[in-house]
């Protein structure tokens, strides 16, 4: 509510305001677009985007990851916590290495997250999906 009243145009978003509207976001891309077509006072989809590219990921389990799921688990309902977790292994064809700017990295060599990495092209990657 109070964004709604107090926030002014070219103010830099509260971070309540910024988790808000990633939640928002993040429930649903398309009615967050409704939302804001319909004067609720909300970071433009772009901005948020933003937000979500500068999110860091990186291999193996992150600590703080898996405390920001266990907090989310800890504030649903018994019924919303029934999920599948997914996990599949990808062949990667086309081998390439590319530069990553935020983590100041080459990318595309095996990289086993706290086992270290490797100087061979990664061949295959886990993706866990939940």
């Amino acid at each position: 509510m109070t964004m709604q009243v107090l926030h002014k145009n070219r103010r830099p978003w509260k971070k309540t305001e910024k988790n808000l509207a990633l939640s928002l976001y993040y429930k649903s891309p398309s009615a967050y677009i409704y939302m804001r077509k319909n004067g609720i006072i909300l970071p433009p989809e772009s901005t948020v985007r933003r937000w979500l590219r500068s999110i860091l990921y990186v291999p193996g389990f992150v600590k703080e990851y898996l405390n920001q799921i266990k907090l989310k688990v800890s504030l649903m309902k018994e019924s919303d916590k029934k999920c599948s977790v997914l996990f599949d292994e990808v062949a990667i064809i086309m081998k390439h290495i590319e530069y990553n700017k935020s983590l100041d990295l080459i990318e595309g060599f095996e990289d086993m997250g706290v086992l270290g990495r490797f100087p061979k092209y990664a061949k295959h990657a886990l993706v866990i999906l939940w």
